[in-house]
């Protein structure tokens, strides 16, 4: 949970080589992009779950996805409070 809360760039991008070389399973609760954008870039090796409103699902893409979508949606909304 929040792996990279006092960590500088530097240990941020070892931690994600680390955990690209593990061959095994992990699970990353994370809200930072860089370490996100690092170990979900693989559709073939990682997955992105979200977390909203109490439901789980599965994103399909990759975190580069999700976040343009994400940024598109707040765009949106934010046109629709000016129109307001």
């Amino acid at each position: 949970d929040e792996p990279t809360n006092h960590l500088d760039m530097q240990s941020v991008d070892a931690l994600a080589d680390a955990i690209e070389t593990y061959e095994g399973g992990v699970v990353i609760i994370s809200h930072d992009s860089r370490l996100l954008s690092r170990v979900c870039e693989d559709e073939e090796r990682s997955e992105v779950w979200i977390v909203d409103d109490g439901q789980l699902e599965t994103y399909d893409g990759d975190f580069e996805d999700y976040r343009d979508e994400l940024v598109k949606e707040i765009g949106e909304e934010l046109d629709e409070d000016e129109d307001k």
